[in-house]
Order: structure tokens, then C-alpha cells, then sequence
């Protein structure tokens, strides 16, 4: 999770950026869908917390040549 949060980000908004931008080319009015709206959402927070997480806590430190065992 340290490294794929950036390719689980892109996957869980892209629906809602392809709808969107169809709805752009076909000159409909933008009526965003709750399914991908939701998942976009959920994407965007979870970056939000993965994010956090990686830079300001321990928590998804990977080992250090320092913290290996010898």
C-alpha cells in the first residue's frame, strides 16, 4: 500500500473523469452519476488518509537499510 495508493487513486476516480468528460463531448448537460460520484469520493479520502499517513507517521515505513536485521 506504500507505493500503489497513487494507481488504487487513479482507478477508483477515473469512471467519474470519463463520465464527465463524455458528458462533455456529446454536449449533454453535466449530471454527474452517484455510483461513480461516491467512488470518487471514497478515492479522493482514501488518498487523503494514505497520503497522510505515508508522510507524517511510521506507520508505512517501509525497512531501512538502518533497520534490518544483521
Amino acid at each position: 500500500m506504500r507505493r500503489e495508493f497513487y494507481a488504487l487513486t487513479i482507478i477508483l476516480t477515473a469512471p467519474f473523469v470519463l463520465h464527465a468528460l463524455g458528458d462533455l463531448v456529446t454536449g449533454a448537460a453535466f449530471a454527474p452519476a452517484v455510483v461513480w460520484t461516491a467512488v470518487a469520493l471514497v478515492g479522493a479520502a482514501l488518498f487523503v488518509v494514505i497520503r497522510f499517513l505515508k508522510k507524517r507517521t511510521t506507520l508505512l515505513a517501509g525497512p531501512r537499510a538502518d533497520r534490518l536485521p544483521r
